[in-house]
């Protein structure tokens, strides 16, 4: 059995062991050097994964079209680390008011209050 030493491209060292009674692999050389492990592939997958289920109340929010959609962001970003402020957040997204039914209640409210009905007040 041989060694070889050989040098990539970013000048890191490896020793490569080969039988030399038989064909050298190239192409399975080159991978061994360079292909990221598959532990890599993996842990990026799970931290995509984990950055959008963070993300969810806050995605959520905006795709429900809610009326305080930065505080769910606010509760999100800052208390979401902790179990129960990701649930707040959840909570928050899926409940609270969506921004056309406050607009419309907002609306009735002032039309209420001059006196019209909202038929009127949006004429």
């Amino acid at each position: 059995m041989d060694r070889t030493i050989i040098t990539d491209h970013n000048g890191v060292h490896t020793e490569v062991h080969y039988h030399t009674s038989g064909p050298v692999d190239w192409a399975t050389r080159w991978h061994q050097m360079h292909a990221p492990a598959f532990a890599d592939w993996v842990l990026a997958a799970l931290l995509v994964m984990w950055a959008a289920l963070y993300v969810l109340p806050s995605l959520v929010a905006r795709l429900r079209g809610v009326h305080a959609f930065g505080a769910v962001v606010l509760v999100n970003l800052l208390l979401g680390w902790t179990m129960l402020g990701w649930v707040v957040a959840l909570t928050m997204a899926l409940v609270m008011e969506r921004r056309a039914d406050y607009e419309m209640r907002v609306m009735a409210y002032r039309a209420w209050a001059d006196g019209q009905t909202a038929i009127e007040r949006r004429a």
